[in-house]
Protein backbone atom coordinates (compact mmCIF):
# COMPACT_ATOMS: atom_id res chain seq x y z
CA UNK A 1 0.00 0.00 0.00
CA UNK A 2 2.82 2.55 0.84
CA UNK A 3 4.77 1.70 -2.43
CA UNK A 4 1.67 2.31 -4.20
CA UNK A 5 1.09 5.72 -2.80
CA UNK A 6 4.85 6.48 -3.51
CA UNK A 7 4.59 5.93 -6.98
CA UNK A 8 1.46 7.89 -7.55
CA UNK A 9 3.42 10.38 -5.87
CA UNK A 10 6.08 10.08 -8.04
CA UNK A 11 8.58 8.30 -6.81
CA UNK A 12 10.34 5.71 -8.75
CA UNK A 13 13.03 3.27 -7.79
CA UNK A 14 16.22 4.30 -9.83
CA UNK A 15 18.59 1.07 -11.14
CA UNK A 16 21.62 2.53 -9.86
CA UNK A 17 22.58 5.22 -7.23
CA UNK A 18 22.08 8.55 -9.46
CA UNK A 19 23.15 12.01 -7.94
CA UNK A 20 21.01 14.07 -6.48
CA UNK A 21 18.77 11.62 -5.32
CA UNK A 22 17.73 9.91 -2.50
CA UNK A 23 17.64 6.48 -0.79
CA UNK A 24 14.20 5.81 1.07
CA UNK A 25 13.32 3.12 3.16
CA UNK A 26 9.51 1.53 3.05
CA UNK A 27 8.58 -0.13 6.53
CA UNK A 28 5.11 -1.80 6.87
CA UNK A 29 4.42 -4.31 9.56
CA UNK A 30 1.72 -5.29 11.87
CA UNK A 31 0.81 -2.34 14.02
CA UNK A 32 -0.04 -5.33 16.58
CA UNK A 33 3.50 -5.53 17.00
CA UNK A 34 4.20 -2.06 18.88
CA UNK A 35 0.59 -0.91 20.16
CA UNK A 36 0.01 2.98 20.28
CA UNK A 37 3.27 4.29 18.46
CA UNK A 38 3.39 5.94 15.56
CA UNK A 39 7.00 5.25 14.52
CA UNK A 40 9.67 2.74 13.91
CA UNK A 41 10.74 1.23 17.08
CA UNK A 42 14.42 2.41 18.15
CA UNK A 43 15.71 -1.39 17.80
CA UNK A 44 14.47 -2.22 14.22
CA UNK A 45 15.86 1.56 13.18
CA UNK A 46 19.26 1.16 14.45
CA UNK A 47 19.66 -3.25 12.91
CA UNK A 48 18.37 -1.80 9.54
CA UNK A 49 20.99 1.22 9.16
CA UNK A 50 23.93 -0.76 10.88
CA UNK A 51 25.44 -1.30 7.66
CA UNK A 52 24.56 1.60 6.01
CA UNK A 53 27.35 3.86 4.95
Amino acid sequence: MMQRAATKAGIKELPEAMPGAHEWQLWTYSPALIPDQATVDPLSLILSMRDIG
